[in-house]
């Protein structure tokens, strides 16, 4: 925390010698210079396609650029409308405010990708709210305001203009934006003093609470997409019962939902996956039922992919050279692998660079994926390393 402080002080202190900038710009004069994000050179454009449409938004958005629209969705959002939302934007004032309409699927996870896309290249460098439209439906994320705040206050817009166009959503988001940015501004270049010494005072716990949060933000995101698969395959399955067994399913289907929208932090997303697994275990008990057949006892998830089902099987498994072997479940299909010597078919997800590999290999935050209970399994694998919530920098 020492080192912190020591670090990002300095930083704050600086900021305060440029007031007088600040200044003259709110008088009218120069604005104060910034770095332009499109002198790092960009990484490559991603493989995925949805990913791909945010990335060469990002590229057009940060050369000074507050509205990009798709050219496959000139239709839906156009220059008129465009050029309506660019001056709501420049009225409002504040910090910079993106706002993206592409193309996808709006229930699937392409806009949450093309988010977290958006979020990554133009959220991190300066305070800035980001807003992206695909399929007509309105995601939002921020780095200028609580970062719960961004999508409670798209879903509140779009709540409040049921049946109104898209522009008319998009501009009441804005407000709300720079309403809650403005409940901090306290005007003039006295206020802005103010505010920059209050922030050196006061540095020491709320600027590491915001740090904390935002690093937490991020970590959700980034697994928001594979939750919400989970989810959506598991709501398909149910939608093939029939009833009443499928209430038995939709039940803990339905916690885990909410238990989805409440959370803050991966911190929160076992929950999720304990009801997910409640809710194959119930699945699997009445195919049985409508077959005809024994229902079968329950059991841990498996461990290699939660998503195989119910793991009836005690295994020995060695996770790789030099590290310890130990005893888990797994279902028929990786317990029949492991027995012939051959790797378990595991859940695969994005690591470093691009490159595909186990959930286990890929970091404590992707604990999200374990069974119930069975912690002790990861001992010596990346995500059984301890999750970040007592460090106080990300």
């Amino acid at each position: 925390m020492r080192r912190g402080l020591a670090l990002l002080l300095p930083l704050l202190v600086a900021g305060a010698c440029t007031l007088p900038a600040a200044a003259a710009a709110a008088a009218g004069g120069a604005p104060a210079t910034t770095t332009d994000a499109t002198e790092r050179p960009l990484p490559p454009e991603p493989a995925d396609p949805a990913r791909a449409v945010a990335f060469r938004a990002a590229v057009v958005l940060a050369k000074d650029a507050t509205v990009y629209v798709d050219p496959t969705q000139e239709q839906v959002f156009d220059r008129v409308k465009a050029d309506q939302i660019r001056g709501k934007i420049a009225r409002v004032g504040g910090s910079p405010m993106y706002v993206a309409v592409l193309p996808g699927n709006a229930l699937g996870s392409d806009g949450d990708k093309q988010l977290k896309e958006l979020t990554l290249r133009l959220g991190y460098s300066v305070k800035a709210t980001i807003a992206v439209v695909t399929g007509g439906r309105l995601r939002a994320a921020s780095t200028a305001i609580p970062y719960a705040q961004a999508q409670q206050f798209a879903d509140e817009a779009i709540a409040a203009n049921d049946g109104e166009p898209l522009e008319v959503t998009i501009a009441d988001f804005i407000d709300r934006v720079a309403k809650e940015e403005g409940r901090s501004d306290s005007g003039g270049v006295g206020g802005v003093i103010t505010g920059v010494l209050s922030t050196i005072v006061v540095f020491g716990g709320g600027g590491i609470l915001l740090l904390r949060r935002r690093r937490r933000w991020r970590e959700l995101i980034a697994l928001r997409p594979l939750v919400e698969s989970d989810l959506d395959e598991l709501a398909k399955e149910v939608a093939t019962v029939l009833e009443p067994e499928a209430a038995t399913v939709r039940e803990p289907l339905e916690r885990a939902l909410r238990a989805y929208k409440k959370a803050r932090g991966v911190e929160h997303l076992p929950q999720v996956a304990r009801e997910l697994a409640a809710a194959r275990q119930a699945l699997a008990v009445a195919r049985a039922v409508l077959a005809g057949e024994v229902p079968p006892p329950a059991a841990p998830s498996c461990l290699f992919d939660a998503r195989h089902g119910a793991a009836p099987f005690a295994v020995e498994w060695t996770p790789g050279p030099g590290i310890a072997a130990r005893t888990v479940h797994a279902c028929a299909l990786d317990a029949q692998l492991l027995k012939d010597g051959l790797p378990p078919a595991a859940r695969e997800v994005e690591m470093a660079e691009g490159q595909a590999g186990p959930w286990y290999e890929a970091g404590p935050t992707f604990r999200y994926f374990l069974a119930p209970g069975e912690l002790a399994a990861l001992a010596g694998l990346p995500a059984g390393q301890p999750l970040r919530a007592s460090r106080w920098l990300p």
